[in-house]
Parts: C-alpha cells; structure tokens; sequence
C-alpha cells in the first residue's frame, strides 16, 4: 500500500457568510514520487449553485493552479530532496491567505494505486456535489415564479407594486427582486426545490441558511417569504425546508409558501396593502 497525502481545494463565495463549494484535489506522495491535481472542467457547476460567480475567470483560475501543480511534478525528477509536506508544494503554486479558493489542511491515506487515489477522492469530494445534466433543476426560481405564483400576484394587484431592493449586511448586499413596505420591508423571493435528487435541494437549502445568518445583522425589520415549489417525489423534504429556513428571530421573519398556498397569501398580501393604503 502506498501512503500520500491530499487536500481539497475549495471556491470560497463569501467569507463572511462561509458559503463555499469542493473544486478539486491535490495528492502527494513523497515516497513514491507522485503529485497530482484534478479540478472541475465546467465553470457553469457553479454559477449554478452561485449566479453571480465569475464563472470564466474562476476556470481559469482553476486550470492555472492545475497547469501549476504539473509543473511542480516535473520538477521532481531532478530534484534529490523533496518536501515532506503537501502544503510546502501547493504554496508555491497560490497563497492560501484569505483568497478565493481554499485549500484545506493536509490528510493522508493509504492506496494501492495513487491515479486511481486521485480520481476517486475526485469523484467523493468534488463531482458527487454537482449536478449532471439529467440532474437539473425542472424548473428554474424564475419559472417557479412565472408558473406558480405570478397570476395569483397579478389577479389581485399585487406585481406591479412590487420593486427591487438592496438589503446591506456586514460586507455585502443581498438583493431582492420583489418588496413592498409598510412598516417594515417584505421581499418574495421564489425557490425552485424542483430537483431530482435528495441532496441538492438540501445543498440549495443550505445555501440559503448562510444567506439567512447574514440577513439577521441588517440594521433593519425584513420579512422575507420564500415561494417554493418542490419536486413532488421529494415533497417529505418540505418539512426539512421549512425547518432550516422557516423562523423569527429578532428583526426577521421568514416564511415559507408553498404552491397551494399561492392564491391564500397574495390575498394576504392585498389586504395588507389595503390597510397600509388607507392608513390603518
């Protein structure tokens, strides 16, 4: 069994709210000479999970360090004292200081062969949290927005009182396509739970949560709907939705709509907006 060393490299979205996704893998082997790199070819996996990624410049990035990585291994045979550590080798190629991407702490594990090592950390730790095309969303936030929600906002007037809005939290803006305000700011966001398999809506959910942390530090009341659609094969997931999103807390409040729902809260909405208008 040959013994190596590994670490992830990982895409840090926010620092501040943690949001962060698996791009790749490094193996070293001292012993056996060997160093590796395998990272993800399609930037569109993540702004998948983050729209607003650079995605061609976070590829770039990506196959710098990779192209980097190799030149190291090249380097190997003409040296006669390599570096103990995995780390020692990776910092030459990009500083770990606060940047965009991550490299986690050096592990080591045992293989028989270090190839099949590298592809299969690979697939355990980067490709298993992406989805493959037959693995998308059904419908997208927008979609769910169009199909489920929009007439019902529009059969009671509600669509065309709605604005965008920029809410400030701690070294960043979160924005909302969709908010009224009467003493306090109330956004719709829509949320597409139409996903195939059980661990990207949790992985969407989770996405979300961090957002949420962040929202609580606004300097000021939100009251945040969120107006979903669910795949319904996965329809038990709604209580795991509602649980990890669905809260008040101090100056937030968070609720969670669902499609047969649509028509009972845009009543809601209109009668607030009655009340507000009349200056009750």
């Amino acid at each position: 069994m040959k013994k190596y060393q590994y670490q992830i490299i990982r895409y840090v979205h926010d620092h501040f709210t943690g949001e962060f996704v698996n791009v790749g893998v490094v193996l070293f082997s001292k012993e056996h000479q060997f160093l590796g790199c395998k990272t993800i070819r399609k930037y569109q996996r993540i702004t998948h999970l983050f729209p607003e990624a650079q995605g061609k410049t976070i590829a770039r990035i990506l196959r710098t360090i990779e192209q980097g990585i190799q030149s190291e291994s090249k380097k190997f045979i003409k040296l006669f004292s390599l570096p103990d550590q995995l780390d020692a080798i990776v910092n030459q190629v990009i500083s770990n200081d606060n940047n965009a991407f991550q490299f986690t702490s050096p592990k080591t594990a045992i293989d028989i062969d270090l190839n099949a090592a590298l592809n299969d950390l690979y697939l355990q730790l980067v490709e298993k949290y992406y989805l493959n095309d037959d693995e998308k969303q059904r419908l997208s936030d927008e979609d769910v927005w169009k199909l489920k929600y929009k007439s019902h906002f529009e059969k009671y007037g509600i669509t065309s009182r709605l604005k965008s809005r920029e809410i400030k939290v701690p070294n960043d803006i979160i924005s909302f396509g969709m908010s009224w305000k009467n003493e306090i700011w109330h956004s719709y966001e829509p949320l597409s739970f139409e996903l195939k398999k059980k661990d990207s809506i949790k992985e969407k959910v989770y996405k979300w949560t961090g957002k949420l942390q962040a929202l609580k530090q606004a300097d000021e009341a939100l009251h945040i709907s969120f107006l979903t659609s669910i795949n319904p094969k996965h329809k038990e997931l709604m209580s795991f939705v509602k649980e990890y999103l669905q809260s008040t807390n101090g100056n937030l409040r968070i609720d969670v709509v669902t499609e047969d729902q649509a028509e009972t809260v845009a009543k809601s909405i209109q009668k607030q907006m009655e009340l507000h208008d009349s200056g009750e």
